[in-house]
């Protein structure tokens, strides 16, 4: 039997971690981190103590490459999109049967669609043509 195809959004489980599914290639797959709300924590601290430093190229630096989400249950939890690129082997162990809402989805695509986003070129082709209205 096999299973549904994971669709942008999804959420999947990988070695006790979760990930939200962005698109897949015939080269790679591509999915972003959910972290903790002390990992998001943390990274608005150093975000916030970069800034006060004006430090050059803080927009294009993988560390504040993420989105807060809003989706009841990762509240105050973020999707992060620093290391997007899996090797095409490396699949989901357990799909979840559920997904981000809606402005969730949308908030990512706009992250990784944003001019200076480090996520790799061929994820933003990619997410180009999902055709996600992030306006």
């Amino acid at each position: 039997m096999t299973s549904d195809p994971l669709l942008y959004g999804d959420i999947f489980l990988h070695n006790g971690i979760e990930y939200v599914f962005l698109v897949a290639t015939e080269q790679a797959m591509y999915a972003a981190k959910i972290i903790s709300k002390h990992e998001v924590a943390l990274i608005n601290r150093l975000q916030l103590r970069d800034s006060a430093k004006n430090k050059p190229r803080m927009e294009s630096m993988k560390l504040y490459c993420f989105v807060e989400l809003s989706t009841d249950i990762y509240k105050g939890m973020a999707a992060h999109l620093g290391k997007t690129q899996k090797d095409i082997h490396f699949e989901p162990a357990k799909p979840l049967r559920f997904n981000l809402c809606e402005k969730d989805q949308i908030a990512i695509a706009k992250e990784i669609l944003r001019e200076k986003s480090p996520v790799p070129i061929e994820l933003r082709k990619q997410v180009k043509k999902l055709n996600i209205n992030i306006s």
